[in-house]
């Protein structure tokens, strides 16, 4: 459930343009680096966003009816292939942001939410998706493009449904069944007969040796 926060819920039913601000995380996973776009050029709390997304991103939620696991479509997100620093189009950060094999930004998290003019911190902007996964990146000259999944619903993919049921049956046939029964431990018995007396010989398979003398 998204809460709006107090300044977004105060500014939400004045006049202003809706816009869309993302930080798009890069490096090793879990890294706290990330770049700042927006639809266009923004300051936010000190934050510098540049104004290189294209439009504002949207997707539709819903439940499936048998996993009641929530359910949330992927969606484009698309940016203006521009000059994001001097010399530099946005398209290059993709091989040059991180190091060694965590390098640019898929597979990483992206955290995107909507603006209204008078927001002053990312925070009190309104969520839109803050646990997307950026994959499938392409770029072309003029524009680069990821789609994000959510993460949370990555995550629960990886137990289905199926899986979940076995599971169940499995625990619910366990419960069901009777307790083991205590088996006696095997033995063996050898009769003897020593200087007249016969003995009776017990081999126990708990290592157990017992003697008992038979009468003549």
């Amino acid at each position: 459930m998204i809460t709006p926060s107090a300044q977004w819920a105060s500014l939400s039913s004045l006049p202003g343009e809706l816009g869309a601000v993302a930080r798009l995380y890069y490096g090793s996973e879990g890294s706290g680096d990330y770049v700042s776009l927006a639809t266009k050029d923004l300051v936010l709390d000190g934050e510098r966003f540049a104004g290189l997304l294209e439009a504002i991103p949207s997707k539709s939620n819903g439940v499936d009816l048998i996993t009641h696991i929530p359910l949330t479509d992927s969606f484009t997100l698309t940016i203006d292939n521009l000059e994001y620093q001097p010399g530099k189009r946005f398209s290059d950060l993709l091989e040059e942001l991180g190091t060694g094999s965590d390098i640019g930004f898929e597979n990483r998290r992206i955290d995107v939410r909507l603006y209204l003019p008078g927001i002053t911190t990312f925070a009190n902007c309104l969520e839109i998706q803050t646990n997307g996964i950026m994959r499938e990146p392409t770029h072309s000259r003029s524009m680069t493009t990821f789609t994000v999944f959510d993460g949370t619903e990555l995550f629960l993919a990886k137990i289905s449904h199926h899986s979940l049921r076995q599971m169940h049956q499995i625990q619910t046939k366990d419960s069901h069944q009777p307790p083991e029964e205590k088996k006696s431990p095997q033995s063996m018995v050898i009769t003897l007969s020593i200087l007249g007396v016969r003995w009776r010989l017990t081999l126990h398979q708990t290592d157990l040796i017992r003697w008992s003398r038979l009468s003549r």
